[in-house]
């Protein structure tokens, strides 16, 4: 199950390479992330570890699970998910997942935010980080079975927002726009 935590065996060895780059500057961001990927027949699940030397000044506006879902959170600090099962192959046809250190959660269907994940998230924070997991059931991104063996167009993007000036990093050097799809990675699983 979900807990917000990295402890369980399941994240080991799902780490994807690379390193985050800052969007603004091209260079590796100075607060690092890592990314986990892993799948079951029926669900994709992500988990970003996000170091973070200042977590008291971490920034979430949106708070109500209920009430923020959809709203501005990329305005807080807050992690991306961009999906392409279809691996580009349709033009702009992915999934845009952002959750925040409240646990609240805006999906879309590129920038369609009527499409529902039905995703579960967990968050944890911690002296100098913060764990976000999130579950997405794969027939909710029109997958049938299992993924493995397929490849996906992907990106991975955290919004930092404790320095008073917005950090964007991506796992994809996406330029400053996190919706170029077209410069997304491949993941293939495995």
């Amino acid at each position: 199950g979900l807990e917000g935590g990295l402890e369980d065996g399941a994240w080991r060895g799902k780490r994807l390479k690379g390193a985050m780059l800052n969007v603004y500057t091209d260079k590796v961001a100075k607060v690092q992330s890592k990314i986990f990927v892993t799948y079951d027949d029926r669900t994709l699940y992500v988990a970003f570890d996000l170091f973070e030397p200042e977590v008291d000044k971490m920034v979430a506006h949106q708070t109500d699970r209920v009430a923020d879902h959809d709203g501005w959170v990329w305005e807080d600090d807050s992690v991306e998910m961009f999906l392409d099962p279809a691996d580009g192959k349709k033009g702009p046809a992915y999934y845009h997942l952002i959750g925040n250190a409240k646990g609240v959660i805006y999906d879309a269907r590129v920038k369609d935010h009527a499409w529902e994940s039905q995703a579960n998230l967990a968050v944890r924070v911690y002296k100098d980080r913060w764990v976000l997991e999130v579950a997405i059931p794969l027939s909710n991104m029109g997958v049938v079975g299992s993924p493995k063996g397929h490849t996906w167009l992907a990106n991975f993007c955290r919004n930092r927002q404790v320095t008073g000036e917005t950090e964007d990093t991506s796992w994809s050097d996406v330029g400053e726009e996190f919706h170029s799809w077209e410069r997304y990675g491949h993941i293939t699983f495995k």
